[in-house]
């Protein structure tokens, strides 16, 4: 997704200044200085999480370790599966519902199915492959239709499963303040560490992503799939695919009116035209709520970053305005990238003024993972230093090692890391380790209208 886009708007950052000695920030990269207790309400290296107390049975448990969830590899309660992502297609959905064989009853969007009756039987409505849903494209609205247009095309307005393609397309992208996001710690308060590392600096991404939008560079949207309700009222079971698109007659100034035609990126969708990522779901009295998924996230900032997002989660309300579009209210997009993925993301400063500044040990230009963990200045405001607050593998809290010192002007790096065991790893590639897969919670405010989707491209 284009969704952390904020990494394509530092580049207008022409002034970005990285800081430099030992003043500029502490040597830790901002871990606290407290005794670490487990219950004390405050997440501390090594901990899953710390919710208040040290009672078992919740959320997290007497060892500040988080509750079984579905992606932490281990098949527990309703769990059908349990590979250790939140990843559809690869042989268990990332709700964990479905082992996304065609014949369990569950119909997977993220493995390509158009139906799924139970069975691998053919003639019946439901191909012996659950790709082809037999009655559709016969011209005749049947049960469980709600169009038929003679064909089984997708993103015509009528699917390749007959139902009507509703799609929305964001005509504002946001990174959210601090105090709005998912709780991934489990104390029941907001998570959303990306907007605390990059402070004030964040109205100035957000200016740029703006206009990345209304000029037509970013543009994205949701698809309400497998709801044959066309008012979006309810729906127990549905996905909200995510969708990449592209201006249909390269007019930006009217892809927001509610009657904006685009088309489908391809590469958000596979050669069948099913979507690449669909977050499944439901709608209740018009509230969507979708996920966890996993996203890979194409971000074009000069060169092509495919950022990782994980655990994602979609939530919006769907308004009604009668004879007006409707649009998507409250909409947000919260998630985890993973600090190795943050350090995929060069340093931008270079990308901008061609001439990188010295990395304090000497070494590699900085990239965005040492900017948010070691520190750096932006037009004077500071970012970070900020540590990543989501443990995603399940064995405490990752912490890293930054040098600040050095040349005057240099930008501090990351020096070494500490597994959530505690094992250190030195040297800057430690991020790429294996081991290190914990991240920063991230949130992004969104508000869609309708569109008319009319092919792919």
């Amino acid at each position: 997704m284009r969704t952390f886009q904020y990494s394509l708007l530092c580049l207008s950052l022409s002034a970005f200044a990285a800081c430099g000695d030992s003043s500029d920030g502490p040597a830790d990269g901002g871990m606290d200085a407290h005794v670490a207790v487990c219950g004390d309400s405050h997440l501390d290296p090594g901990e899953s999480c710390d919710d208040g107390n040290a009672n078992d049975g919740d959320a997290c448990s007497s060892a500040c370790r988080r509750a079984a969830f579905c992606g932490d590899g281990n098949r527990n309660g309703d769990e059908v599966c349990d590979d250790g992502n939140n990843s559809s297609g690869d042989g268990c959905s990332a709700d964990c519902t479905s082992d996304e064989s065609c014949g369990n009853s569950v119909r997977d969007i993220g493995k390509g199915e158009l139906c799924d009756d139970g069975n691998t039987s053919m003639g019946d409505g439901c191909s012996a492959d659950c790709l082809d849903q037999e009655r559709c494209a016969n011209d005749t609205v049947d049960p469980g239709e709600n169009c038929d247009d003679g064909n089984i095309t997708r993103w015509d307005g009528c699917g390749g499963d007959c139902i009507v393609e509703q799609t929305f397309i964001f005509r504002s992208i946001q990174i959210s303040e601090e105090a709005l996001g998912c709780d991934f710690s489990g104390d029941g308060a907001p998570d959303n560490a990306f907007a605390r590392g990059v402070g004030a600096a964040r109205g100035l991404l957000n200016a740029q992503l703006e206009t990345a939008v209304s000029d037509g560079t970013l543009l994205f949207g949701v698809n309400m799939m497998a709801v044959t309700d066309t008012s979006l009222t309810d729906a127990s079971e549905m996905s909200v695919a995510w969708i990449e698109y592209v201006d249909r007659d390269m007019d930006a100034n009217n892809n927001f009116d509610g009657n904006g035609q685009v088309y489908v990126s391809r590469s958000s969708i596979t050669g069948e035209g099913s979507p690449l990522v669909a977050l499944a779901g439901a709608i209740n009295n018009h509230h969507v709520l979708a996920g966890p998924q996993d996203i890979i996230l194409p971000l074009p900032i000069g060169i092509t970053i495919n950022l990782d997002v994980r655990r994602a989660h979609f939530a919006a309300d769907i308004a009604d305005h009668g004879s007006d579009p409707r649009t998507l209210d409250n909409s947000s997009l919260c998630g985890v990238v993973p600090t190795r993925s943050l350090a995929d993301i060069p340093d931008l400063i270079s990308l901008v003024a061609g001439a990188a500044p010295a990395a304090c040990d000497g070494g590699d230009p900085g990239n965005l993972a040492d900017m948010l963990i070691a520190g750096a200045v932006a037009l004077g405001i500071q970012i970070g230093p900020e540590q990543p607050d989501v443990d995603l593998d399940g064995d405490g809290l990752e912490r890293f090692d930054v040098l600040t010192t050095g040349p005057s002007g240099c930008q501090p790096v990351i020096a070494g890391c500490y597994d959530g065991d505690g094992t250190h790893i030195d040297g800057r590639s430690c991020v790429f380790d294996s081991r290190m897969a914990d991240g920063f919670s991230a949130n992004l405010l969104l508000d869609g209208i309708d569109v008319d989707v009319r092919g792919a491209q």
